[in-house]
């Protein structure tokens, strides 16, 4: 997704991130690559190794929140390393913890500048900006990492394995526009904020204008407190029921709320026509937390612009399988045992595929690069797609990708959507809707 159908979805919990102090530290990895495991490398000298430094949200109000995406970079990083490196230099990682503050984010990053690394690579955090502000006076320093925040995305240094776009993809839109022309007549979203105000549909705007413009009909919009810890949805289902909704949006929350909503719908025997939303919700822990409302899961829509990375039925052809999903799945559970089946996430492959995207451009670099050489060297890589996980993007020209992915859930099980290719990303349907405030309350 791009915003929802990317990571947006995790926006809303930015909000809970009130008075943090807590000082930056290392996470501690629980590492199962050996010498190989790129948090554990010893470098004799500066120049004997690539040394690289994340920063992501581990721990603060909601812990473990995007620890993925330190796991997926040290598991490629350590791939490489099980490779011997480029060029006989192996990558050793050093790994922060911001706990979603703007100021441990930005202390993180200057401490990190100080210990003179090569790169920032696969960091995840809601507070990156205050992080962009010490990247923009160290331009020569590469950060290859996804992130939401506008201002970071644009720095010249920055390059996102699957750069967000100032707007929102259409494709999957109309895809269920053309399969549930009924339900779109009659759709409801729900909206996490602190508290009620123009200001919560902040994060929901893209999606709601580009729902509009594409002739989706929005009846009722809910909103959430994301401090306040919600009992149950239950009320908020009523009201949509009673408006007759018929196409539920759970595209900008986390996947415990998306829980909570559905299990409330199985309460008040509220069946829509349509559930729909973006790559979060492809989360094993969505199906298995559901309880009662497991069933109205089945024929839910996830438009997503990555593969099906999840360990799945092998028999359920799933796009960049093999031999990239193996690979990642492989190296993932060598870093974190147990990660590949358990937690993995999005963010664990957005690790995953920001750090194949810096190796890609230290090796096309030259031998033994510095660090300006290979943000040279990135400026010039115009198309990646982690080796088929991802739909392709152009990271140098900033551009998201224009294909995208269908999944469905059937039978508690995540499938490969009706129409998908066998190889492949949808190009059907697609389409960009700008950055243009259309939707009003």
């Amino acid at each position: 997704m791009h915003g929802g159908m990317k990571a947006r979805s995790r926006v809303v919990v930015a909000l809970m991130a009130v008075a943090l102090v807590a000082t930056a530290c290392s996470k501690a990895t629980a590492g199962g690559a050996g010498s190989f495991d790129a948090t554990s490398v010893s470098c004799a000298s500066a120049s004997a190794c690539f040394t690289v430094g994340n920063v992501s949200t581990i721990g603060g109000p909601v812990q473990g929140l995007f620890e993925g995406a330190q796991v997926g970079t040290d598991a490629y990083l350590s791939y490489i390393n099980s490779l011997g490196g480029v060029d006989g230099k192996k990558f050793k990682l050093i790994e922060k913890d911001d706990v979603l503050s703007p100021n441990n984010n930005q202390q993180a990053v200057e401490s990190l500048m100080a210990q003179h690394v090569d790169a920032l690579v696969g960091s995840f955090s809601l507070e990156d900006s205050a992080g962009a502000t010490v990247l923009s006076k160290n331009p020569t320093i590469p950060d290859v990492s996804m992130s939401l925040d506008p201002t970071t995305n644009a720095l010249p240094n920055n390059f996102s394995p699957q750069p967000l776009g100032q707007g929102w993809n259409t494709g999957p839109l109309l895809y269920y526009a053309k399969h549930y022309p009924n339900a779109i007549q009659h759709v409801g979203s729900f909206i996490g904020s602190v508290a009620p105000s123009p200001a919560a549909f902040a994060g929901e705007e893209d999606v709601m204008n580009a729902m509009v413009n594409v002739g989706y009909r929005v009846v009722d919009a809910q909103q959430f407190s994301v401090v306040a810890t919600e009992a149950d949805f239950v009320s908020e289902v009523a009201g949509m029921q009673a408006k007759g909704v018929e196409a539920v949006d759970l595209t900008e929350m986390d996947v415990q709320e998306a829980d909570q909503i559905i299990q409330a719908m199985a309460t008040d025997n509220f069946k829509p026509q349509l559930i729909f939303s973006g790559g979060p919700l492809y989360n094993s822990s969505l199906i298995a937390n559901a309880g009662s409302g497991a069933s109205l899961l089945n024929g839910a829509q996830i438009g997503q612009e990555q593969a099906m990375y999840l360990p799945s039925d092998p028999t359920q052809p799933t796009v960049g399988s093999s031999p990239a999903d193996d690979l990642f799945l492989k190296w993932v559970n060598k870093v974190q045992p147990g990660w590949d089946t358990n937690k993995l996430d999005l963010y664990t492959l957005y690790g995953w595929a920001s750090a194949e995207l810096y190796v890609e451009g230290v090796r096309a670099a030259g031998p033994n690069p510095t660090p300006s050489q290979v943000t040279n060297a990135l400026a010039n890589i115009s198309s990646f797609d982690a080796s088929g996980l991802m739909a392709p993007s152009n990271p140098a020209g900033k551009q998201p990708p224009s294909q995208w992915f269908l999944v469905t859930i059937q039978n508690g099980k995540y499938v490969a959507g009706e129409g998908d290719p066998a190889t492949g990303f949808r190009t059907d349907t697609f389409g960009y809707y700008p950055k243009v405030p259309v939707f009003t309350r």
